[in-house]
C-alpha cells in the first residue's frame, strides 16, 4: 500500500489535475464563445429591428423617386434647353393665337437658361383668358415664371388688352447632370 501511495497516487493526482485543467480551459473557451454568440445574436436582432424600421422609409423614398421620374420628361438629360424654350414658345403661340409675343435674348445665369417673354393679347372672354394664363403657369420643362399680368382698356376701340410678363426657364445642363448623380 505504501508503494501505491508513494508512486501511483501522485500520478493519479497529476493526471486528474491535468484533466481538470483541460476541462476547465474548455469550459472557459466555451463560455467565451457563448458570450460572443449571444452578443452577435443581439446585434443581429437589433439589425433586423432597424431593417424593419427602414422598410417604410425605403418605400417612401421609392415613391418619391417614382413621382420625380413622372415629373421629369423622358430624355431630360439629352434635351437642349434653348431648343426646348423655342418649342415652348411655339406652344404658347398656339395657346394665345392672335397675340403678340415679345422675347429678349436667352440668358444663361444662375444655373438656368431663361428668356424674358411678354404676351400682349386682346381679351374677349375673361374665363378663356384666365384658362390660358393657368396653362402658362402649368408649363414644365421649360417652366414659365409669371411676373406680372395687367389688364387695360384700349383708348382706340375700348377693348380690353392684357399684357403678361414672365420668363421661360429651363435648368441648365450642369445642374441637371449634378442632380441625377446625387
Amino acid at each position: 500500500m505504501n508503494i501505491i501511495r508513494k508512486y501511483m497516487l501522485p500520478s493519479v493526482f497529476c493526471i486528474t489535475g491535468i484533466i481538470f485543467a483541460v476541462v476547465l480551459a474548455a469550459a472557459l473557451v466555451q463560455d467565451k464563445k457563448e458570450k460572443a454568440l449571444q452578443k452577435r445574436a443581439g446585434e443581429l436582432q437589433r439589425s433586423a429591428i432597424a431593417a424593419m424600421r427602414l422598410k417604410p422609409a425605403a418605400a417612401d423614398l421609392q415613391q418619391l423617386i417614382a413621382k420625380a421620374d413622372s415629373v421629369v420628361p423622358a430624355g431630360y438629360g439629352a434635351m437642349n434647353p434653348e431648343t426646348e424654350i423655342f418649342r415652348a414658345l411655339d406652344n404658347i403661340k398656339k395657346i394665345f393665337r392672335y397675340s403678340e409675343l415679345r422675347v429678349s435674348d436667352i440668358d444663361n445665369a444662375n444655373n438656368m437658361v431663361s428668356m424674358p417673354l411678354t404676351i400682349k393679347s386682346y381679351v374677349n372672354d375673361y374665363t378663356f383668358f384666365a384658362d390660358n394664363v393657368s396653362k402658362l403657369q402649368a408649363l414644365s420643362f421649360p417652366f414659365f415664371s409669371l411676373s406680372n399680368v395687367s389688364l387695360s382698356r384700349s383708348k382706340d376701340d375700348g377693348s380690353v388688352v392684357a399684357e403678361i410678363n414672365g420668363r421661360l426657364w429651363f435648368p441648365a445642363k450642369q445642374q441637371a447632370q449634378e442632380g441625377r448623380r446625387k
